[in-house]
């Protein structure tokens, strides 16, 4: 599910880095492309009161320095598609919702979406899907965020082992979830924004076992009665091995949150977030093709 991205340059026309300064063939340098995004930011964001303004370019010049940087140790051939009229707009976008709002969440998904962004072709459908996600940032809270994360984990991806799944889900459906995990408002944001939909395919009884059973099958245990197999013993006991485990199979089963499914913007933002709870480089390719 995950791979390490290696910065490669070599031969002709091959990226030249040297200290603070990249220089692609475009003519393209890390100091112009912050000039141009600060600058674009400015002639786009909206007239403020003189104190505002200094925050909010305080905030765009830290979402811009934080995402090149990024860009800088992973893709750095990727810096020229700033001049790119979509791309450019991104980031002006990008730029706008951490201007608004300044919390660390957003700024490390907008740099992981921006990056994304910058490194996929034009013409694609994942170009539409995170142009959107971008602008969605603004409209959800942290703990939406989470739930969007908590959904993508246990419905569309597979992870190493149920019990990794379990320990990945528990800071996702804390106990602060207990205070939204059936607040049918919280989740109906979630539809107006979205990023998620009902699940015609899912029962609000298909609880967190039925979706161990379906993608982890491997790991559960039968036994043979008569010409019967059998789960020995029922899938939750098999893994409801200590507090942790059992207080995600609790939370996760008398919420609402197994009755959404996610569209294409929250599988982007579920991965995004994903990638900065754990440090990881989880493609997007894999959900999202084209």
């Amino acid at each position: 599910m995950l791979g390490n991205k290696k910065q490669m340059s070599a031969g002709d026309n091959s990226i030249n880095v040297q200290g603070e300064s990249i220089t692609i063939n475009t003519g393209i340098s890390y100091a112009d492309a912050k000039e141009i995004a600060l600058q674009t930011f400015k002639d786009n964001f909206y007239k403020l009161s003189e104190a505002a303004q200094r925050t909010a370019m305080e905030r765009a010049d830290l979402l811009v320095t934080t995402f090149l940087e990024k860009l800088q140790s992973g893709t750095p051939e990727n810096i020229n598609k700033i001049l790119d009229p979509d791309v450019q707009y991104a980031l002006v976008n990008a730029q706008k919702q951490y201007a608004r709002n300044g919390s660390e969440l957003t700024l490390e998904l907008l740099t992981n979406l921006l990056e994304e962004r910058f490194r996929i072709d034009e013409g694609s459908l994942k170009k539409i899907v995170l142009n959107e996600s971008i602008e969605v940032i603004a409209k959800l809270t942290t703990d939406q965020v989470r739930v969007i994360a908590g959904i993508f984990l246990v419905k569309y991806s597979v992870s190493s082992s149920a019990r990794y799944l379990i320990e990945t889900l528990s800071p996702v459906l804390d106990d602060n979830f207990e205070n939204i995990k059936n607040d049918f408002s919280f989740f109906e944001h979630l539809l107006f924004t979205g990023v998620a939909s009902n699940d015609i395919s899912t029962q609000s009884s298909q609880n967190l076992e039925y979706f161990i059973r379906k993608s982890y099958e491997g790991e559960i245990t039968y036994k043979i009665d008569g010409t019967n197999m059998k789960l020995d013993p029922v899938v939750r006991s098999q893994f409801e091995i200590d507090t942790l485990s059992k207080n995600v199979f609790e939370r996760w089963n008398s919420s609402l949150i197994s009755r959404y499914s996610l569209t294409s913007v929250g599988k982007a933002v579920a991965v995004a977030y994903y990638n900065s709870m754990k440090g990881a480089k989880a493609d997007l390719d894999m959900w999202i093709k084209n």
